[in-house]
């Protein structure tokens, strides 16, 4: 979900294990040179949707495990997609509560492609999460992120010690 803390952890947990990071936001952004927004704006979302498709792919195909990827939250339900993260590494959902990711992005909406109605903003959160909850809940792990420490990564760690 957006706002749920998938770019904040992941820099987080490269640090702390000191690997590699990739962010397919970041990534798009860079490519195309210009924001997720713009993006959405000026080409619509099923571009964007085939180019983070595409993204994936070459993270998968041309860069070396072990790495950290930050996918974008609509990543997943593409199934294509999942496939290709389940048969590459380990997924995390970071599962925040609705109050929390409508706390975290209200002010940073316009950012959010998705969410720029803010006077219909947790409508728009219930409708994204009931859509996505599905794709989600098939992570390997799922961590609630209300709460969240470093910590809580060590079961993920161990997993990824023992697939590599």
């Amino acid at each position: 979900m957006p706002g749920s803390g998938k770019s904040f952890w992941g820099t987080r947990l490269a640090a702390y294990c000191q690997l590699p990071v990739v962010d397919t936001d970041d990534l798009i952004e860079q490519l195309l040179s210009c924001s997720i927004q713009q993006i959405f704006i000026e080409k619509g979302e099923p571009f964007f949707r085939k180019l983070e498709s595409k993204v994936l792919q070459q993270i998968v195909s041309t860069m070396e495990p072990p790495l950290i990827v930050c996918c974008g939250g609509g990543m997943p339900i593409n199934p294509e997609n999942l496939h290709r993260m389940n048969q590459s590494g380990i997924i995390v959902y970071l599962n925040a509560s609705l109050d929390l990711i409508e706390s975290r992005i209200r002010s940073d909406s316009q950012k959010r492609p998705l969410l720029t109605n803010t006077s219909h903003l947790r409508n728009c959160l219930e409708e994204l999460f009931n859509q996505r909850h599905h794709f989600y809940s098939k992570a390997d792990f799922i961590l609630p992120v209300d709460d969240l420490s470093i910590r809580d990564f060590e079961p993920i760690l161990r997993a990824c010690t023992e697939q590599h």
